[in-house]
């Protein structure tokens, strides 16, 4: 169950959290990144830069990741979109903006 989730400033990301907190593509919908301590997380939200994710555990404690650790967005993004185990349709690769 997810207990919360929110857009990156520009809004090409969305981070949730259900115990990770996980980074998901809004163009292609894919998982990016997840991060996790524990199954404890309830809370995650980016910085302004993109650069960060702080998440608030049921514990009261709170956590800073670097989606910079994984690789760049734009790096992570492309190695979300190698995961797509079959040919996309035309209409998904128009959908996503993938030529």
């Amino acid at each position: 169950m997810v207990s919360n989730a929110n857009f990156s400033p520009d809004q090409r990301f969305v981070v949730s959290c259900s115990g990770t907190a996980q980074i998901w593509s809004v163009r292609t919908g894919l998982l990016v990144t997840s991060f996790q301590y524990g199954n404890t997380l309830s809370d995650c939200e980016f910085n302004a830069s993109s650069t960060q994710i702080a998440a608030d555990g049921f514990g009261g404690v709170t956590r800073t990741f670097s989606t910079e650790l994984a690789g760049s967005i734009p790096q992570l993004e492309r190695l979300a979109s190698q995961r797509v185990t079959r040919d996309l349709t035309a209409a998904e690769k128009k959908r996503y903006g993938i030529s």
